[in-house]
């Protein structure tokens, strides 16, 4: 089993993937009836840095997802 738990690794790992240009987000998932993180991104050319494919022995997962925007009342 991974160390820390999901839970703990995002929150670890959140800050640091969030300061690369291009990424939007983070969440958990499940790849393969694994848990795993999930790193949200506008394009996979945008990304400001290397995403590694594990995190604190927690398999990642990248989605691409497009522009963000809010939306109106």
């Amino acid at each position: 089993m991974p160390d820390p738990p999901i839970e703990d690794a995002l929150r670890i790992h959140t800050p640091a993937l969030m300061a690369l240009a291009g990424v939007i987000g983070t969440g958990q998932g499940e790849m393969d009836g694994v848990p795993s993180i999930i790193v949200f991104v506008t394009r996979r050319e945008a990304i400001g840095g290397p995403i590694p494919d594990t995190l604190s022995g927690h398999p990642v997962e990248i989605r691409e997802v497009g522009d963000v925007r809010a939306l109106g009342k």
